[in-house]
């Protein structure tokens, strides 16, 4: 699909970048959270074994306090879908198949994508929902890629 390695390798270095600054901005949100999960409303702190990324993005903690995190976590999210974006990109762009079936890819992945940014929404269910399967459709597209072509795919993404 790509005409040149070099369009491969820009979407390479997104997800990369995309990934750090996911990590990094993901950790900050979490600093600046003022506490508080459904087990242990009174906690002055996240917890990542007991709060939820939705958490994060929440404008209220669950302890009552206004989030102080949900800013960085916005950015957070945002480096996530650069990330997630450029990595259906990426991965369809690398497939030996029909242009029909890498738009497809890309299209079940972006949406996928999309519907994950509207979890800390009050149809939080919904969209959680919508996400995982457009994600489980993207998924199915590269399985089904890699059984025409009879490549292995547990090895490119250890899924199925």
């Amino acid at each position: 699909m790509w005409k040149n390695k070099g369009s491969g390798r820009i979407f390479q270095i997104l997800a990369i970048t995309g990934s750090v600054g996911f990590v990094v901005f993901y950790a900050i949100a979490a600093y600046h959270y003022p506490g508080g999960s459904d087990e242990h409303p009174s906690s002055i702190q996240f917890s990542f074994f007991e709060n939820y990324w939705c958490d994060l993005l929440s404008t209220y903690s669950k302890n009552g306090s206004i989030n102080n995190g949900k800013p960085y976590a916005i950015v957070a999210q945002f480096f996530l879908n650069i990330t997630l974006l450029s990595t259906w990109i990426f991965t369809a762009g690398n497939h030996h198949s029909t242009k029909h079936w890498n738009m497809k890819l890309i299209l079940t992945g972006s949406f996928s994508t999309l519907f994950a940014n509207f979890t800390a929404t009050s149809y939080h269910d919904l969209y959680i929902a919508l996400s995982v399967l457009f994600g489980l459709l993207a998924i199915y597209q590269i399985r089904s890629i890699h059984k025409k072509n009879n490549r292995n795919i547990l090895f490119l993404s250890g899924t199925v």
